[in-house]
């Protein structure tokens, strides 16, 4: 991060400068990159010399003037190099996805030469393909130029959220385990909860009562714990899972996707606990159920 002093803004305590993440950037960056220009313009090839030109990013045009257009407004870098802000462009998580955006500044690099660059390269080829033609280009203009760590913009994603992708895999192997021995015990209570009945199962029927009378008559009752307690799981669950929100992108602790395929599991195997056991006692004869009670 690089110290900067913006118009209408005075230092701090002490007289300590803030400072906002500083890149150098040529034209056509923000296409090859995927970045949205919010307000203004881009760089252009034409931004040589003075005055400096550059752009910043939404988080630091909102900390700075929030209440008016930054298009216009100079920008001094360390306090003393002022650039003129030309353009916004939309925020990006330019060091891990799970932080937030951070204030950023981007000038040309005529105005503000670098040593060192980082060459991105935007192509539907594959990628070791383009490393060598990228090579080639670069060793065309200079072939003293140490070129290193080429890799695409997706690996350098993907190894970013290595930890997420661990974390998540074990809590995920942990939170299936977790609903089939939910599931299994769901149906195993449910199935002896009405095979118990089954006497009044044949002495309904005896009286009168359809087969398919019974079999609603358990639904409506064995049902009736298993939503309370999915319920209470619910409730449960949101107390506790905002304990993971540091390992989810993307999606929320309590994504509804999620939360409802989980019912939906538990209470498909209720109801089938429950239609199975009824179905057979609804088809078997009373008298000869009603004997062996």
């Amino acid at each position: 991060a690089f110290p900067y002093l913006a118009e209408d803004h005075l230092p701090g305590a002490n007289g300590r400068l803030p400072s906002a993440n500083f890149r150098v950037i040529t034209p056509g960056y923000l296409g090859t990159v995927g970045m949205r220009l919010v307000e203004g313009r881009d760089i252009e090839s034409t931004d040589r010399g003075r005055p400096a030109v550059g752009l910043i990013n939404q988080t630091l045009a909102k900390q700075l003037w929030p209440n008016e257009s930054a298009v216009g407004k100079v920008i001094n870098l360390f306090g003393n190099q002022p650039f003129t802000v030309v353009g916004v462009v939309g925020d990006v998580h330019q060091h891990a996805l799970r932080e937030a955006s951070r204030p950023e500044m981007y000038v040309p690099l005529p105005q503000f030469p670098l040593a060192g660059m980082v060459v991105m390269v935007r192509s539907t080829g594959s990628p070791g393909a383009i490393a060598r033609s990228v090579r080639s280009a670069i060793h065309e203009v200079r072939d003293d130029v140490p070129i290193s760590d080429m890799r695409p913009l997706a690996d350098v994603l993907t190894a970013s959220l290595a930890r997420e992708r661990f974390f998540t895999s074990v809590l995920a192997f942990f939170g299936l385990l977790a609903l089939a021995l939910g599931a299994v015990g769901v149906y195993g209570v449910m199935a002896c909860a009405v095979g118990a009945r089954r006497g009044e199962f044949s002495l309904r029927i005896a009286l009168g009562a359809t087969a398919g009378g019974v079999v609603r008559n358990a639904l409506a009752g064995g049902l009736a714990p298993v939503v309370i307690g999915l319920g209470v799981g619910v409730i449960g669950a949101y107390a506790t899972t905002r304990l993971l929100s540091g390992l989810l992108y993307g999606v929320g602790p309590m994504d509804p996707t999620s939360v409802a395929a989980a019912a939906a599991v538990l209470v498909g195997v209720a109801v089938l606990a429950i239609w199975l056991p009824a179905r057979r006692a609804g088809r078997a004869n009373p008298a000869r159920v009603l004997s062996t009670e």
